[in-house]
């Protein structure tokens, strides 16, 4: 199941149409206030899959190369402008999760291949990028599908 990080400016009638999902506010887990780095630090640490919010100045205000959170913008903080669209919200969440999970499983295919004995590289490096491939590996192989 899909773990999902509502930015404070998220209304709360999204939650409603993420009923299938775990989601979970930055107000409830007390990170109101942080800023956009901090929060989208904090996101990943606690394991969410994707963070949801309406600042349109995010992806401006932050490098998001790398990241292994899927960021979801909301062209809006208006409910009543978002309501009609639901089934957009609830595609672009899914959606954005599933680009996130293929990126880190062709990543950690890579460093697999480069960890294997037919690439000459150091046995040091070598175990290390094959912890890093399944540490990557092992974060996604027992996520079901909603």
């Amino acid at each position: 199941m899909r773990c999902i990080l509502f930015d404070e400016n998220v209304p709360e009638g999204v939650r409603r149409l993420l009923a299938g999902y775990v989601v979970e506010t930055a107000a409830e887990l007390g990170l109101a206030g942080l800023a956009n780095g901090d929060l989208i630090e904090a996101a990943e640490k606690g394991g969410f899959d994707v963070m949801v919010t309406a600042d349109q100045n995010l992806r401006y205000q932050q490098n998001l190369a790398g990241r292994r959170l899927a960021l979801v913008i909301l062209t809006t903080n208006h409910w009543d402008m978002i309501r009609p669209h639901g089934r957009r919200v609830i595609a672009a969440v899914e959606e954005q999760a599933q680009a996130k999970e293929q990126d880190a499983r062709l990543e950690a295919l890579l460093l697999e291949g480069l960890a294997s004995k037919r690439i000459p590289l150091d046995a040091a490096f070598r175990k290390e990028l094959a912890a890093k491939a399944k540490q990557i590996l092992d974060k996604y192989k027992d996520r079901a599908r909603p």
